[in-house]
């Protein structure tokens, strides 16, 4: 069962809530799904990364693989598929946290 609220800034209500948990929804679903992808054992997640390049094959256009940098090195993955995320940056309170 889910609630749904109406925030700041909407015209109507349209933000979606889980009703068994405490945590706001964002929380809510990166939790459910991180404990998912833990299962699957042929999913990386590399965290505190910087994509430099994407590998592209020119005949197809298809992308391959990726450069990454992390660390002041450098790194190179060959894989059938990525996701690039972004954001949470807004509770990164670190000595080395984007909000610094």
């Amino acid at each position: 069962m889910k609630l749904i609220g109406q925030l700041g800034g909407h015209s109507v209500a349209r933000t979606h809530r889980p009703t068994d948990s405490k945590f706001v929804i964002g929380y809510y679903l990166i939790s459910k799904i991180s404990k998912k992808i833990e299962e699957i054992k042929s999913i990386k997640i590399y965290f505190n990364s910087t994509v430099i390049k994407l590998l592209k094959n020119e005949t197809n256009d298809k992308i391959y693989g990726l450069k990454y940098k992390k660390d002041n090195k450098e790194y190179t993955i060959y894989c059938k598929a990525i996701i690039f995320t972004s954001g949470g940056y807004g509770h990164d309170f670190g000595e080395n946290g984007l909000l610094k």
